[in-house]
């Protein structure tokens, strides 16, 4: 497995006016000389869980890739509440967003690691919304951006439905204001159940699924549970390993996640948010999922929306019409989208290639992706 090694930025200019000194923890597997593939890790995700794509024969080939894994802001791996000291430190985090942690992972791959191009980007739930968010502040970058359950912009019923868990959370007697001591057992227990209905559709709680994840993920070692109440306590109420405050601060990154708004782009900081170059945008990717928080219809017109692209490869269930450009949303100026999918047809199958295996190996993706033209 390889060593988890650490990128400073010193005085890095945040969304909120603040600047800090910030350490984006990552893993490299392959070799430079490879093209380059970046998966940010997602709400609840730590750098070693962010590898079921990672090995040979699977989607991110370290033969085939250059793979660089990365570690959100706040996940306890990068610069993170819970390094400060004491209740005070710990509160006086700042706030980050996505634009602060794709423009920080963009100076990793450029600066520090050499990359000058990316075939792709890949991200699960909060790492699919970090795909979009690459995708709209450095068109050109990444060949294609490929996100399994996730959306472009927080929607406003998604935005509520964290402010449940945050704020079971934050009303517990043993989270004490954020000036716990140890872990608050009963509050990070309250935040699971509050969150756990969310994660997964009223059809997956139907079909009383938790009493067969050796079926749900493929594997005879997966726990089953007699009943709700057991599986409720094992998987959610622990949350072993995080700590409560970098839970709160990943969730307020969620909160803000809306490529539209790209919160945070201080006024002095040199990069193109948008290109006039249509070539710069060609190809976006997504799964559809079966969770409750992320939507494909609002995705689609969020990033068409923004003209973050105008080539959409998406996962709808069996009964969906084919996707269509709203009304409202001009194509990006001078696309002509069937010269560029011949131009680019290469890129896409591949792409297609490793998001189609993507898919099928994630839990949250119900179906293949299929083609869509826009």
């Amino acid at each position: 497995m390889p060593e988890t090694q650490y990128f400073k930025a010193d005085d890095f200019p945040l969304a909120s006016g603040q600047s800090a000194d910030l350490v984006l923890a990552y893993r490299t597997y392959g070799d430079r000389s490879l093209p380059c593939i970046l998966q940010p890790t997602c709400y609840g995700g730590k750098l070693e869980g962010t590898t079921c794509f990672i090995a040979e024969g699977e989607p991110l080939d370290p033969a085939k890739h250059f793979v660089v894994v990365v570690a959100l802001l706040c996940n306890g791996e990068s610069s993170s509440p819970s390094h400060m000291e004491g209740g005070d430190g710990r509160l006086g985090f700042p706030v980050t967003t996505y634009a602060d942690n794709v423009r920080l992972q963009h100076l990793l791959l450029t600066s520090h690691l050499g990359v000058d191009k990316c075939k792709a980007v890949v991200g699960f739930s909060m790492g699919g919304q970090q795909v979009y968010h690459h995708l709209a502040m450095f068109p050109g970058f990444f060949n294609a951006g490929i996100t399994i359950c996730s959306s472009a912009a927080t929607s406003w019923h998604n935005y509520v439905f964290l402010e449940g868990p945050r704020n079971a959370l934050l009303a517990s007697a043993d989270y004490n204001d954020g000036k716990y001591e140890g872990r608050p057992a009963r509050g990070l227990a309250a935040f699971g159940r509050a969150y756990s209905a969310w994660a997964l559709s009223p059809g997956w709680f139907a079909s009383k699924t938790w009493t067969s994840l050796d079926k749900e993920f493929g594997s005879a070692s997966a726990p089953k549970y007699d009943d709700v109440d057991a599986y409720l306590k094992a998987q959610w109420e622990g949350w072993a390993g995080w700590d409560a405050q970098d839970l709160l601060h990943l969730s307020r990154t969620w909160q803000l996640g809306t490529i539209g708004f790209l919160q945070g782009v201080p006024a002095d900081v040199d990069f193109s948010v948008r290109a006039e170059d249509p070539r710069a945008k060609e190809i976006l990717l997504r799964a559809a999922s079966q969770s409750q928080d992320f939507k494909d219809r609002e995705s689609v017109d969020e990033v068409l929306k923004n003209r973050i692209t105008d080539h959409v490869l998406s996962t709808m269930p069996k009964q969906s019409t084919k996707l269509s450009r709203p009304a409202h949303t001009p194509k990006s100026p001078g696309s002509q989208s069937s010269t560029r999918i011949g131009d680019i047809s290469q890129e896409v199958e591949e792409s297609y290639a490793i998001a189609n295996s993507c898919a099928a190996r994630s839990p949250a993706s119900s179906t293949q992706f299929r083609k869509h033209r826009l």
